[in-house]
């Protein structure tokens, strides 16, 4: 896989290598996600490693309180703590280059020096990679299958899985697409690497065409999930897709769908503080929302407030929002400072994250106290345990290296955190990151 990518680098060298220095090549794009930074770091002081699963405990109950006696004392009582536990995830990525265009492709005839280029790349993916793992779900749920025009075009819907979220803001071509089975164990119906992308062949669909048959028997079927693979071979013994073995999202820890019963190994039958607050929206607006702060103060006893909540929600509904408080309050404001420089917006007296990477019809309330991401290695790092980053590729004259990072995300508390879910969103697809077209 390695060398045919070089392949195709080479064969592309005149986009690479200009007559005149002409500078950087300019992104286009930034995948930094301000809803990451609601994330706090824990130190190893905050878990144990027990073989490949991440162990904590929490309190679930009371253990009684004051009573009034006429002088006898009550009996004992005490609670266990219940132990949660996860599996971190292994994140990869991974790069090639052939080393006659790193010599080649340098500067001052090129745009720019190829090899930063393609480290460039590289740290562009990783902030891509976050922001599909932080606003989705360890099922690492690209998009669904909708319907097929052949075995190498499908029409997909429903990005993370959620429907009528934009389906194809994490798709390019050159990426490699699974799709699986949902009424067969999510066996691998086919898999294919992307040649182009329709990004809005309606409001709510995309089409994606690949170089392979991915749906060779027209077995497809409405609801199917597509997810990102290893390779365009699932024969290949380093095949493998990635479903199941991505991080916690929001959907996990939140559960906005109500599609899963437990988490962290907790049901939330049994434990029923352990559950998020979840609710569809009736008259969704500044009134809804201080309602539902209440509530979930209730539910989990605990300060719900502008001091220790912030709400995220996509672009469009932070603008209805605005618009239900024209006749109170016009005005935004800076709030807190977040993480890595990330600032919130007060809209109203409400502490506000957008991002146009969040479910289209979602509005999170959640507690950045409550919210803990465990690095077990530290930041993501390009590999050099052999004391080189980079390795000779077998019976050609380039070089290979990838980048690591185990990681997992989690909720310490869930019950003072939840969802309004089902809001309306009339132009959430002039706010998702789908380019026009």
């Amino acid at each position: 896989m390695a060398i045919s990518s070089i392949e195709r680098t080479a064969a592309n060298i005149g986009s690479l290598v200009h007559e005149n220095f002409v500078n950087e090549v300019k992104p286009w794009l930034d995948h930094l996600d301000p809803v990451a930074a609601l994330f706090d770091k824990i130190g190893p002081s905050g878990y144990t490693l027990i073989g490949e699963k991440l162990m904590f405990a929490a309190e679930q109950s009371y253990a009684g309180g004051f009573m009034g006696t006429d002088g006898y004392l009550p009996e004992h009582q005490y609670v266990d703590p219940v132990e949660l536990t996860t599996t971190p995830a292994r994140l990869y990525i991974r790069r090639a280059v052939d080393n006659y265009l790193r010599a080649l492709a340098v500067k001052p005839g090129a745009y720019e020096d190829f090899f930063a280029r393609i480290q460039s790349q590289m740290i562009d993916a990783v902030k891509r990679g976050t922001a599909f793992h932080i606003h989705g779900s360890s099922a690492a749920t690209v998009c669904t299958f909708v319907s097929r025009t052949s075995a190498k075009v499908l029409v997909v819907d429903a990005g993370y899985g959620h429907a009528g979220t934009a389906p194809a803001m994490f798709i390019e071509p050159g990426m490699v697409l699974a799709l699986l089975d949902a009424s067969n164990l999510f066996a691998t119906v086919g898999v294919g690497e992307v040649s182009a992308v329709t990004y809005n062949t309606s409001a709510t669909t995309a089409t994606i065409t690949f170089i392979q048959d991915i749906d060779a028997g027209s077995t497809g079927a409405d609801g199917d999930p597509l997810v990102f693979a290893t390779i365009a071979n699932s024969s290949a013994a380093n095949y493998v897709t990635e479903r199941g073995l991505a991080p916690n999202g929001l959907i996990d820890i939140i559960d906005p769908a109500a599609a899963s019963s437990t988490f962290l190994g907790l049901s939330d039958s049994t434990y029923p503080r352990w559950a998020p607050v979840n609710r569809a929206s009736a008259d969704f607006g500044h009134i809804e929302m201080m309602e539902f702060m209440e509530e979930v103060s209730a539910k989990s006893n605990s300060e719900v407030s502008v001091g220790t909540h912030v709400w995220t929600m996509q672009n469009g509904i932070k603008i209805e929002l605005a618009k239900d408080l024209l006749p109170y309050q016009q005005q935004s404001q800076l709030g807190r400072e977040l993480q890595g420089g990330w600032t919130t917006v007060k809209v109203g007296e409400f502490e506000v994250v957008t991002s146009h990477h969040h479910l289209h019809d979602v509005a999170y309330l959640l507690c950045p106290d409550d919210l803990h991401v465990v690095d077990l290695d530290g930041e993501p790092s390009v590999v050099s345990a052999d004391g080189s980053e980079y390795s000779r590729l077998a019976d050609y004259d380039g070089i290979e290296w990838y980048m690591k990072h185990y990681v997992q995300r989690f909720a310490s508390r869930r019950n003072r955190m939840g969802a309004l879910t089902g809001l309306t969103n009339t132009n959430a697809s002039r706010y998702n990151a789908h380019p026009v077209s």
